[in-house]
């Protein structure tokens, strides 16, 4: 895949948003921005509430998203309350909504304890700008190979 992927990385909680714009001066032809993930950035400006620093780092991720002409993809961790839950949406978000709230689509990945039996989760498209929301759909995993492998759509109960 040589010229195909760059993968660059920062200690935790080095990585800036200036980090990302002078990643993509140099990588010019960059068309998919992956950040793992938006809450191991370092925020612009040190807030007194993490829920702000997150917010911030989402906006501004966007922008640069938006400047470049790119896609931007990152995760961001769900609330202790999501554990064992089918279906993860936003309100689920941990620390902030605001980050759920500027993405232009948000995919919660849901599992109970029956799921886990069997190895499966369900992505729930919760928002999208673009599509269809409100949507799940249901994969065997492999967290040891991080593959999904789809297996059929599901309902939203």
């Amino acid at each position: 895949y040589e010229g195909f992927l760059t993968i660059l990385e920062f200690p935790t909680g080095k990585c800036t948003l200036s980090n990302i714009y002078s990643a993509l001066d140099k990588y010019p032809d960059t068309q998919l921005l992956i950040v793992d993930y938006l809450q191991l950035l370092q925020p612009p400006k040190k807030r007194k509430e993490l829920r702000f620093d997150l917010s911030d780092l989402a906006i501004g991720l966007r922008g640069i998203a938006a400047e470049a002409n790119i896609h931007c993809a990152s995760a961001a961790q769900a609330s202790r309350l999501s554990r064992n839950k089918r279906i993860v949406g936003a309100q689920y978000a941990a620390e902030d909504y605001g980050i759920f709230r500027v993405a232009d689509i948000g995919i919660g990945m849901g599992q109970n304890e029956d799921d886990r039996s069997k190895k499966e989760v369900v992505f729930y498209i919760d928002k999208s700008r673009d599509s269809e929301k409100n949507s799940c759909e249901r994969y065997f995993v492999d967290f040891k190979h991080m593959r999904f492998n789809y297996l059929r759509e599901e309902s939203v109960k």
